[in-house]
């Protein structure tokens, strides 16, 4: 591949002709070529006459060797099973084309703790608890059954570096061992799955330029998300696939990038200006955010559902957008904030003097485009949440936590089903704020879990304080979130919502 680049790179730079070597052997021979078992590895390249780059031709590549699935297996009756978190690792393997398959073990070569606690990941559950080999335990698949049953070994000298996230970090030799079944890997791994989730950090508009390279390119270009799991062990990035995706969720999207909204939209298919369906498989850009689908009633991107890392898409239904230039002259604004528990399926009210933090967020230019949720516990501490809980009219704080250590007023799977998404993070107050008009905070911009979201137990001088009087006028109180105005009017945030 080395000497094909070096050779295009030539042609392109010098304009030379070119041929085979059957017909000119200047360079190397046809019988240098079969001494060193130079085989083919690049067939029916073909460029179009608009090709600007040698990634936009199309060819036929040497085919592959790939992972196709993995599973734990024991031994029962002379019959080998799945067994749930423990057991023999054995891969199912196939060639690129279709052409072969192939099934059979780990070995342990290079393969250490860190691989270990990737692979029981990869499988479903939240690590490992040990693992070895064969040779040393025969509990789950002994030596000479896999013998028996010719499984031999598929997958060699797994390395995963320290600061691998995924399995798909990893190096292997697929196809080429010098492993025993001895060396065969087994797992016992902790049950259950994580309770980690992927989850949306960020995205952008990208494209290739003209040496091939990719690049932010601001307010047009296709859409590149990046995601991470809650608890930070892996991290994918790749595209945004064009399944029910519509105008809305392009106008919504578009605002989520800091633009007015979508000027037009479509895929990669129909429009490869920006990218091409061959540039995002040339760097491996696989699908990671499919069948967005943003109701007529939401107001921000917030508001849709979407699966991640589970698609049914091609690179060329990859999404594309033209946003009007320039961000909004409105910003997000705290408009009201309190406590509030779980009372029943589908439905919170508010709480009094403790409960889990609910904000309702609006923009400056737009009333009507609201938001609401969340105070996630990033940087939170002791002291920001005393002046929380002084701001909501009480004489300071108790206790404090986040929803994943406790879940008594509203749990993370009650969050996750009504789709109470953090709005508010990054929460920081100075040692010497003594109000949360010197706290500065982050709005719409997270990188939380709903397991991160603030509950506050406060202080309450007066067991009445609870039952809130709607007429009352001191219940009403003015604040700011880092100079983001917060009208809080206690009685009105008292009536209770349904989802």
């Amino acid at each position: 591949c080395v000497m094909i680049g070096l050779i295009m790179k030539q042609w392109y730079q010098r304009r030379v002709r070119g041929g085979n070597v059957a017909s000119n052997d200047a360079y190397i021979s046809r019988s240098v070529l079969e001494e060193h078992e130079l085989d083919t590895v690049v067939d029916q390249m073909y460029c179009l006459y608009d090709a600007r780059n040698i990634s936009d031709c199309s060819a036929d590549l040497m085919d592959e060797w790939q992972v196709v699935s993995a599973g734990l297996y024991s031994a029962e009756g002379g019959a080998i099973e799945e067994s749930g978190s423990a057991g023999v690792v054995l891969i199912n393997l196939a060639m690129s084309d279709g052409s072969q398959e192939a099934f059979g073990t780990l070995c342990d070569d290079r393969f250490n703790d860190h691989a270990a606690q990737l692979a029981c990941q990869h499988l479903g559950h939240r690590g490992f608890r040990r693992w070895g080999n064969v040779g040393s335990n025969d509990a789950y698949i002994s030596r000479s059954v896999l013998e028996e049953h010719e499984l031999d070994t598929v997958v060699d000298q797994m390395y995963c570096l320290y600061d691998a996230r995924n399995i798909s970090d990893c190096s292997a030799d697929l196809m080429d061992h010098d492993c025993s079944a001895g060396e065969s890997v087994w797992l016992e791994c902790e049950e259950g799955s994580s309770d980690a989730e992927w989850q949306v950090i960020g995205a952008h508009l990208y494209s290739v330029d003209d040496a091939g390279e990719p690049y932010e390119s601001g307010s047009a270009g296709v859409v590149i998300v990046n995601l991470e799991m809650s608890d930070g062990s892996q991290e994918a990035y790749g595209s945004l696939c064009d399944d029910r995706f519509n105008n809305h969720a392009a106008n919504l999207a578009c605002q989520y990038l800091g633009h007015e909204g979508a000027i037009r939209w479509g895929n990669v298919a129909s429009n490869d200006e920006y990218m091409s369906r061959s540039d995002l498989e040339r760097f491996e850009v696989d699908t990671v955010v499919d069948d967005m689908t943003c109701p007529e009633t939401a107001r921000n991107i917030t508001d849709c559902s979407s699966d991640l890392m589970d698609h049914d898409c091609s690179a060329g239904e990859s999404v594309w957008l033209e946003c009007e230039e320039g961000s909004s002259d409105g910003e997000w604004q705290v408009v009201s904030a309190g406590l509030y528990r779980n009372v029943g399926d589908m439905e919170i009210e508010p709480s009094g003097s403790a409960g889990v933090v609910l904000i309702e967020l609006a923009m400056t230019d737009d009333e009507s485009r609201r938001a609401f949720g969340t105070l996630c516990d990033d940087r939170f501490n002791n002291h920001t949440a005393q002046l929380a809980c002084q701001s909501l009219g009480y004489a300071g704080v108790t206790q404090w936590g986040n929803v994943g250590s406790m879940g008594e007023y509203i749990s993370r799977s009650v969050l996750e089903e009504l789709g109470l998404s953090t709005v508010v993070d990054e929460m920081t107050c100075p040692a010497d704020a003594t109000d949360m008009n010197s706290c500065d905070a982050d709005l719409m911009d997270h990188d939380c879990s709903a397991g991160e979201s603030v509950w506050l137990q406060c202080e309450n001088d007066d067991d009445d304080d609870d039952e809130i009087d709607d007429d009352d006028e001191e219940n009403y109180i003015d604040l700011e979130f880092g100079g983001v105005k917060l009208a809080l009017n206690l009685g009105n945030v008292r009536e209770r919502i349904h989802f």
